[in-house]
């Protein structure tokens, strides 16, 4: 019975395709075509310049002044309809300099700044990126005054650092990683 079986199985077309070609052709073809529309898409979205819109911060100028003049995002007015403009996609993500920040900056009490954005949004994720890596660079050039005032090293906040060094062969790195 079961010889009687596979030869049935095997002189049907559509079984064959189904247990041959699709497992062994079209699912390599369909994951590799998928990662490689994925990975074009994740590039393109990075070297786009994120549009983030500016919500206050008139009496911080020095602050707005820098951010504009940043290369990690460009720097728009902000409208009634920021949010609706996020949400939209038209802007990438809205930045909230509160009241009084370059003056709390000064005086080392700074309030918080919010970063509006769309969750899960992949070109908002890069906006707000670049809005975080400009403020903890604000941070930490603020840091940086801040000890020279005081005839202090910078070394007092950042003692030491640390770094990351590859010694596996790059054959089998390559091999992780298609192996993954």
């Amino acid at each position: 019975v079961y010889l009687k079986e596979l030869k049935d199985s095997l002189r049907d077309r559509r079984t064959l395709i189904s247990i041959i070609v699709i497992p062994t052709l079209v699912m390599p073809l369909m994951t590799f075509g998928f990662g490689t529309i994925a990975s074009k898409v994740i590039n393109q979205a990075r070297e786009e310049t994120p549009t983030v819109a500016l919500l206050d911060g008139a009496d911080s100028p020095g602050v707005v002044a820098r951010l504009q003049e940043s290369k990690a995002v460009k720097v728009v007015a902000a409208t009634e309809d920021w949010k609706q403009r996020i949400a939209d996609k038209k802007i990438r993500a809205a930045v909230r300099i509160p009241a009084g920040f370059e003056a709390g900056l000064k005086a080392g009490a700074a309030p918080p700044v919010m970063i509006y954005h769309y969750e899960g949004e992949l070109k908002s994720k890069f906006g707000v990126d670049g809005l975080e890596q400009f403020f903890r660079e604000l941070r930490e050039r603020t840091v940086t005054e801040r000890l020279a005032e005081k005839a202090l090293p910078a070394t007092l906040v950042k003692p030491f650092e640390f770094r990351r060094e590859n010694v596996a062969p790059p054959e089998k790195v390559g091999g992780n990683l298609i192996g993954g």
